[in-house]
Order: structure tokens, then C-alpha cells, then sequence
């Protein structure tokens, strides 16, 4: 879950509560690992009478060009190699290094031989497989973060004036312009240093290897940055990353469900799977680096 909040409140609230954190007084997050830092740009994401939405994600001042997670076709892969956030800055951003031999590709080779034994142990092909361990043991993997105070990468909640001054001016920012660029940096981790039970991750981390892994298998999909809430009757909504599959189900790794998705009976922009409506027009920048 990546931030929470409600009608009743207003706006600046938004602003100071639930999207601030991990940036110290100095403007540089803090870190124990020496390990490679990014700028953090700003991009808003949504807007409604009651709500807007601003991301905290890496800015491409060394290079790079942005794409966005919601404009990726079903059949389209992730590209080798790319940073991304979650929106927020609880934690680093993630660097995605798909080349063959790196050591995330290595990690996903053992989730693969997980899976092929799931195929030949209950006698199913490698794609019905790979969905199902998605659905049932990517969590034994990547457990869910249970105190994000007392996570080994936790980021702090300190942040500068200057940036929370920058964060307010894009309140008037129409969806999908520009992400601007800030001089505050964030450190970036790889996305294996999530792929082992002793380190919680977020949907997104989950969201992201599911993608690679459903790639992998050529099952069509995309990554869905939502707003999700449990029921109608309440005004508190989450933030969460689920994988849209081209058939039109939902699967999402950390609640461990496989839903078909639909909108039928719901207002404009809703759709429930399972038990869970989202609004799913939120958009996610991601920057995909030069080679």
C-alpha cells in the first residue's frame, strides 16, 4: 500500500501526510548502502474536483526517456533496462537489469524452475503454471511489508521546505505532462535486493517481477497502477499494483487473487475484481535508461 486518503480532508493534507517522506534537512535521502542515487522528478497523476495526485519518481537529468507503465501494449515487453518508484519515496527506487547472466536474471531462472516443477507435478502447461505460482507463491518470496518503520530500507520521513514547495506548485498540473525535475536525489536499489524472504516488498515490487516472469512465459499483460478501495460504502482508498491480464482478469500477487475484472453496475472509471473495486486511470512514469 502506498498511500491513503479521504474526501473530508483537505488537499494540503494530501500534500503533507502521505506522499513526504526520506528526504533529509541536508536534500539528499538517506542511505546505508553506498550504492548509486537519482534525482527525484515530480509528475501529477490524477486530478478530480476532490484529489489530485503527485508521484515522486527518478528523474532523467543523466539521461534516459520516460514511458509510462499504462501505456504498455499487452504484448509489449518491460525494457531491459529501466528505473521506477512506486509513487512515493517510504522506499528506493528499484533499477531493472534484465541482461542475460545479471543477477536478477539469475533469480528469475530459480522462479522459473519453480514453476516447471509446479507444471509437471500437477500435470499443467508452463503458462496455466505460471499464473497459478504468481497467484499462490510469489508471496513465500516476497513477503508483504509488515513494519515499514523497521524496514532495512526505510527512508526516513524527513523532507526539505524547498521540495514540499515544488510538490504543492504542480496542484494545477494536468495528467500527463512533463515530469519535473528536481535537485533532491533518491538512492536506487536493484529489484532482486526485494526477491528474498528476509526484505518485505511493496505490490509494486511484486508488480514488476510478475511482469518479467509473465513476459518470460509469453502471456500477454500489463502493469495496473491503481486506486483501490474494499468497498463502496467508504471513502478511504490505497494505492496498489496489480497485473492486468489481455483476457480481462486481474491478477494480483499480493492478495493473492486471479479475478476477472469488470464494470458493470459501476459508476465511470470503476471496476471491481474480486472483492476490490479500483479506478485505474492513474498514470505511472517509469525511465528507461540509456544503453
Amino acid at each position: 500500500m502506498k498511500f491513503r486518503w479521504s474526501r473530508h480532508l483537505p488537499l494540503w493534507l494530501f500534500y503533507g501526510a502521505f506522499f513526504w517522506s526520506s528526504i533529509s534537512s541536508s536534500g539528499s535521502c538517506r542511505s546505508a548502502f553506498r550504492e548509486p542515487h537519482a534525482k527525484v522528478a515530480l509528475a501529477t497523476i490524477f486530478t478530480s474536483p476532490r484529489l489530485v495526485l503527485t508521484h515522486y519518481l527518478p528523474s532523467k537529468s543523466r539521461g534516459g526517456t520516460y514511458q509510462r507503465f499504462d501505456q504498455k501494449g499487452f504484448d509489449q515487453s518491460l525494457p531491459e533496462h529501466f528505473i521506477a518508484g512506486d509513487g512515493v519515496l517510504e522506499l528506493p527506487f528499484v533499477r531493472v537489469n534484465q541482461a542475460p547472466g545479471a543477477s536478477l536474471d539469475q533469480r528469475l531462472n530459480l522462479y522459473e524452475n519453480e514453476i516447471t516443477e509446479m507444471a509437471l507435478e500437477r500435470g499443467i502447461n508452463f503458462r496455466k503454471a505460471t499464473i497459478k505460482w504468481l497467484k499462490t507463491h510469489l508471496l513465500d518470496f516476497m513477503p508483504p511489508v509488515v513494519n515499514l518503520k523497521t524496514h532495512p530500507y526505510f527512508q526516513g520521513e524527513q523532507r526539505p521546505e524547498a521540495l514540499l514547495t515544488k510538490f504543492k506548485s504542480l496542484k494545477s498540473a494536468r495528467p500527463g505532462h512533463e515530469p519535473v525535475s528536481t535537485d533532491f536525489v533518491h538512492p536506487v536499489y536493484n529489484l532482486e535486493r526485494y526477491m528474498t524472504p528476509e526484505v518485505g516488498s511493496f505490490c509494486f515490487h511484486k508488480a514488476i517481477v510478475s511482469s518479467l516472469i509473465l513476459h518470460r512465459a509469453g502471456i500477454p499483460h500489463r502493469i495496473l497502477s491503481a486506486s483501490v478501495k474494499n468497498s463502496l460504502e467508504v471513502d478511504h482508498f490505497f494505492g496498489h499494483t496489480v497485473i492486468e491480464l489481455a483476457d480481462g482478469r486481474i491478477l494480483d500477487p499480493t492478495k493473492q487473487t486471479l479475478s476477472l475484472k469488470t464494470s458493470k453496475g459501476l459508476s465511470d472509471g470503476w471496476s471491481r475484481y474480486g472483492s476490490s473495486y479500483l479506478l485505474d486511470s492513474q498514470l505511472h512514469h517509469y525511465l528507461v535508461l540509456d544503453q
